[in-house]
């Protein structure tokens, strides 16, 4: 009965009632509403103008090895994450090919895993220098 129905147009209608069968949590690859702020922005008309301006500006060519016609990805110089004043300010951004983008230290989730090892650093040397000066802990003993 499938090859009778090939070609078939279909009214109006019957599409629409195809399309919302199809959308949020009908369709077959929904995971409860997920997306995150990130990639709800990341759609948006600034955020694709900013990447194409970015292009343009550094005339399609990766800011580090100078390569054209290759993939290339519009870099965030301060993280995304933690400066959302500047994630459309297209000084905040720079053309990278992907090669050159995934060695930077905010590639992905890679940012996240270094500012979180250098709290771990930072917290732990504050640890080690109140015991050595000995200061007090919040209950008012020695720190050991």
């Amino acid at each position: 009965m499938r090859i009778a129905k090939i070609g078939r147009k279909l009214s109006e209608e019957h599409k629409r009632k195809i399309s919302e069968s199809e959308r949020g949590k009908n369709h077959y690859n929904w995971k409860g509403g997920k997306s995150t702020e990130r990639n709800l922005l990341m759609g948006r008309r600034e955020y694709k103008r900013w990447r194409t301006e970015v292009f343009k500006r550094d005339n399609y060519t990766c800011q580090e090895c100078g390569k054209r016609g290759v993939e290339l990805n519009a870099h965030h110089i301060k993280s995304w994450a933690y400066f959302p004043e500047f994630r459309f300010d297209v000084r905040n951004g720079r053309t990278l090919c992907l090669a050159c983008h995934e060695k930077t230290d905010t590639y992905k989730q890679k940012g996240k895993r270094i500012k979180t090892k250098k709290l771990e650093i930072a917290n732990a040397k504050k640890e080690t220098d109140g015991a050595t000066t000995g200061e007090t802990a919040s209950n008012g003993t020695q720190g050991t």
